[in-house]
């Protein structure tokens, strides 16, 4: 006897198994034949490296079902078009960035270089032995390092130097005291100086003295100072000399000698020197002419103010040492004495 539906029932079951059959025999043939058609190979990047089975025709198919974009300045061997082959072993070394300072610029590099060198080659950067490069031509680059090159060049160089002559005093006692004669004129001599000159970048950075030649040897100048003492100038009463003006009669003091006076400026802007007959007067007008004389020996003397002083109490003129030495007053210091304005 044959159950309603039975029949049916049975044969919607083993149509579901013979599909499941069917399904998971073709998942294995699917299976089966990828791993009948795939090929092993071993992908290194930036030397960190994986085992790929791949159907990938090409190295560059397989990158790209791996989701890895090479740029211009990465570095990929075998080369994308090259034809996968099993057991290939592929390698990708990723460009990183680097800044290179060279002759007065600054350039941003992508580069795969592992040393300095092998970046300066990469670039056709030429660097001569003098040149300084930091870090050095060894050293590993990495992200972001800086390189510098530095240019350095040497050179000679001649300057000619004037060498200053000296001035020989000679004492003549056939000049008068306080006048001097040149005999003899100076002239600088010449000295040639040759430099080693280190340039960095075009910038002196360090120089060498390594000669001197002397060209021209300095002429030594020679002056005759006078040391003869002048006659004793007496009085316009006795003499008859210039027209007196004003008599004045006080204390004289003498300076210049060994107070670091001589040689330098007096008050009127001349040099004072204390073998000239000059003086200091505090009114009179400079290039004024007295006659001033020494009363304890009466002998007097023609002096031209160029200075002012004395500034002592009851003082009225301050003598050249020359002067003081004409009418005796020098050994004494100081002493009383009369001053005439002369016309």
């Amino acid at each position: 006897m044959a159950i309603p539906g039975l029949n049916e029932k049975f044969s919607v079951k083993q149509y579901a198994v013979k599909s499941i059959l069917l399904s998971m025999l073709l998942l294995v043939s699917i299976f089966v034949y990828r791993q009948a058609t795939a090929k092993e190979v071993t992908l290194i990047v930036d030397y960190e490296s994986q085992i790929i089975m791949t159907e990938a025709k090409t190295v560059g198919q397989l990158l790209d079902e791996i989701g890895i974009y090479v740029r211009g300045r990465d570095k990929l061997s075998p080369s994308a078009d090259e034809r996968i082959e099993k057991g290939m072993i592929i390698s990708l070394r990723k460009a990183f960035p680097v800044f290179l300072h060279v002759d007065g610029q600054t350039a941003l590099v992508y580069t795969t270089a592992e040393s300095t060198s092998e970046l300066l080659n990469e670039l056709a950067v030429t660097v001569a032995l003098e040149d300084r490069v930091e870090p050095s031509l060894q050293a590993t680059l990495s992200h972001g390092s800086d390189i510098l090159i530095t240019r350095v060049s040497t050179s000679l160089i001649s300057e000619e130097v004037s060498i200053p002559f000296k001035t020989e005093q000679k004492n003549d006692p056939t000049i008068p005291r306080g006048k001097k004669k040149v005999t003899v004129q100076g002239k600088v001599g010449t000295l040639l100086k040759t430099y080693e000159i280190v340039l960095a970048d075009g910038n002196e950075e360090s120089r060498q003295l390594i000669e001197e030649k002397q060209l021209n040897e300095p002429t030594n100048s020679v002056v005759l100072i006078g040391t003869a003492d002048p006659e004793p100038i007496v009085t316009a009463s006795a003499r008859g000399g210039g027209v007196v003006t004003n008599i004045i009669e006080g204390i004289a003091s003498w300076y210049g000698n060994g107070d670091g006076l001589h040689g330098a400026k007096t008050a009127s802007g001349e040099v004072f020197n204390k073998n000239d007959y000059t003086a200091a007067h505090p009114t009179l007008a400079f290039g004024t002419r007295v006659r001033v004389t020494y009363l304890k020996t009466g002998k007097s003397v023609d002096v031209r103010i160029n200075d002012r002083g004395p500034f002592g109490k009851n003082r009225i003129i301050d003598l050249s040492m020359a002067a003081a030495e004409a009418i005796g007053l020098r050994s004494a210091g100081v002493g009383k004495v009369t001053v005439e304005v002369l016309k």
